[in-house]
């Protein structure tokens, strides 16, 4: 995970490895979109922002909690586990009632 984050921040600098970067990422949204329209259809959700956004929204919360936690972020400052166990929690809940 780390030499991830120093290949997106050597990205910044050098147009050829943000390419790069956004290609790859680009894929991982694609993936949580596909996922994302799969799930709400078995499940029947109807949520007032699109399934793009969906990805976006998770792509970066991961994001986030990656980069913080290798920057040693402690829990008290940053509630990551419970961020994750929350997640897990409204899954569980919108499964539970489809």
């Amino acid at each position: 995970m780390r030499v991830l984050w120093e290949l997106r921040a050597a990205g910044l600098a050098d147009e050829e490895l943000a390419a790069g970067w956004r290609a790859a990422i680009g894929g991982w949204r694609s993936l949580l979109e596909s996922v994302y329209i799969s799930w709400a259809d078995e499940l029947g959700l109807e949520l007032p922002i699109s399934s793009r956004a969906v990805a976006t929204l998770m792509s970066n919360l991961f994001e986030g909690i990656e980069i913080e936690l290798l920057a040693g972020v402690p829990e008290q400052d940053a509630p990551h586990r419970e961020v994750l166990d929350a997640i897990g929690v409204l899954i569980e809940r919108a499964e539970a009632r489809a």
